[in-house]
């Protein structure tokens, strides 16, 4: 039976997790799709919304999980630390030793560390938290004013290189107020080129249908590139026939050994929900356009995952 990892989930323990900015402006960004009847109010999402995505033992997670049909999720924990100040957030230390420490009492939970790369504690904090704390791989946010290519940070991806552990990277827009212009792909393809060995996960593919070709050209050519697709799913909602060419279209020039399941679910309503995204991979079989076997699908839903965790199917933690 194909195991499900959804290779990119959040989990907000409560409003510490994130600066107040985030919180205070994703109702005026997202209240055409999650919640309509808010009227992008703050104080509607503060009353009814944000309690109900609270999730402090991720218990919220699992049972979502559970109604869609998905085995296990990988925790991407996020840095806005550096960009947007740290002042009545969870210290970012604290925060991966916490989320790390939900995904080691829920094994169908994997944890990443996620970290700034310009904080001086960084090296320090991704050791840590992969020799110590369990966290299977490195999630980094170039938008928060950073450029992937940037020699400063090459680094962090040697220590990554040498802890065994992939590096997965944002790529695409980026929501207010934040810039998305760092999160463009062409950033990542001399990281690739430079480490070779390194296991490099593009987050969302880019998430934007301008970019998605050039993220697939990239991945096309460098065997060490993974392109993982949440964040699509208003695409899918309201473009279907472009969603699905595009997919195919990947499918054909990357191939399925390298594409990855994930639903960026954060516990938000979304305008596709959790069982429905996955079922668009696991009918991958019927796209048009698409030479897709069983086995190519197994892998999309959760064999490529388990291959760049180090983990096997079935297994809890090694």
């Amino acid at each position: 039976m194909t195991e499900v990892v959804d290779f990119h989930v959040h989990l907000w323990r409560g409003r510490a997790d994130l600066p107040s900015s985030i919180w205070d402006t994703f109702p005026r960004v997202r209240k055409q799709t999650d919640y309509p009847e808010a009227g992008g109010s703050p104080e509607y999402y503060e009353q009814h919304v944000w309690p109900r995505v609270w999730d402090p033992d991720g218990s919220k997670l699992v049972a979502a999980m559970d109604s869609a049909g998905v085995d296990r999720a990988v925790i991407m924990p996020m840095d806005f630390g550096v960009a947007l100040g740290d002042e009545t957030v969870t210290p970012i230390r604290e925060k991966n030793e916490g989320l790390a420490s939900i995904a080691r009492h829920r094994p169908r939970l994997v944890s990443f560390v996620g970290v700034d790369p310009r904080r001086p504690e960084a090296a320090e904090l991704i050791e840590v938290a992969v020799t110590e704390w369990g966290a299977r791989g490195l999630k980094l946010y170039p938008p928060t004013g950073w450029y992937p290519d940037d020699r400063a940070h090459y680094g962090i991806y040697e220590l990554a290189g040498s802890l065994g552990v992939p590096v997965a990277f944002h790529t695409g827009m980026a929501r207010y107020p934040l810039s998305g212009l760092t999160g463009h792909p062409m950033y990542i393809d001399a990281v690739a080129a430079d480490f070779p060995d390194l296991p490099i996960v593009m987050l969302h593919g880019s998430w934007n249908f301008n970019w998605m070709p050039e993220s697939a050209a990239f991945a096309a050519l460098k065997p060490n590139l993974h392109l993982e697709l949440s964040g699509w799913q208003d695409m899918l909602r309201v473009r279907p026939g472009r969603f699905r060419a595009m997919l195919a279209d990947l499918l054909a020039r990357v191939g399925p050994q390298r594409i990855l399941f994930g639903s960026d679910h954060t516990g938000l309503q979304r305008s596709v929900g959790y069982d429905e995204w996955l079922g668009v991979f696991a009918g991958l079989e019927e796209l048009d356009g698409a030479d897709v076997g069983a086995a190519d699908v197994a892998a999309i839903l959760g064999g490529n995952a388990l291959r760049l965790l180090g983990l096997g199917e079935g297994d809890a933690r090694r």
